[in-house]
């Protein structure tokens, strides 16, 4: 009894995380509003707009610091990279709409260096990232194909006459395979798994950063 009561309990709360998570994407995707019917003009496809209200919507709300040394949000560059890979496959402008009374221009130029520097800080850490998993990938690639090679040829030449080799070959084979197919799986899985966020971060830090009113 005590147990279908707890399923039961766990059943309702995960029906409960799912309306609140449901409900904070809906009013995610209000607070980042970005439609061609909204916007004076037709956005070119290599264009992103985003349509704010105020300055701090780019920000963390966590973050009392000002412009120039705040965190940029999280639900910003969630956002952007959503309508990057959606909307515009090329991305050379991003531009923000924001109400003509509030624009600041000093606001505005501290803005575009953050997000400047930040789309460049984060494109070259993962552009190292990826070629350190390339490096390590084709490594293990061609090291698991040396041993696997070198096993091959001690079966060829000693296996049957030489016990010292036997034994070399059993420890080779098995060490060849797993560090060919690790290598394999860094080469394909996971620098496929960095590609994407490399890419959004290539693209915005060649984009330019503009800034108009509505």
């Amino acid at each position: 009894m005590a147990d279908s009561l707890d399923k039961s309990e766990k059943k309702l709360e995960q029906k409960i995380e799912k309306k609140v998570e449901a409900k904070v994407e809906k009013d995610l995707e209000k607070k980042w509003a970005v439609k061609n019917s909204d916007l004076k003009h037709e956005m070119p496809k290599n264009e992103v707009g985003i349509l704010i209200h105020d300055y701090d919507f780019l920000f963390s709300d966590f973050d009392p610091r000002p412009l120039a040394q705040r965190a940029i949000s999280d639900d910003f560059l969630r956002e952007v990279r959503k309508f990057t890979f959606e909307e515009s496959p090329g991305i050379a402008e991003l531009r923000f709409l924001v109400p003509a009374g509030v624009r600041n221009s000093n606001s505005e130029a501290i803005i575009k260096k953050r997000l400047r520097d930040h789309f460049k800080k984060h494109f070259l850490e993962f552009e190292k990232e990826q070629k350190k998993v390339v490096g390590l990938g084709l490594l293990g690639f061609f090291s698991g194909l040396g041993l696997t090679v070198a096993a091959g040829v001690l079966v060829y030449h000693f296996a049957e006459s030489n016990l010292a080799a036997a034994i070399l070959i059993s420890l080779l084979e098995p060490a060849g395979w797993f560090i060919f197919w690790t290598g394999l799986d860094s080469l394909i899985h996971e620098s496929k798994v960095l590609f994407p966020v490399l890419d959004f971060y290539k693209r915005m830090s060649k984009a330019d950063i503009v800034f108009d009113s509505y």
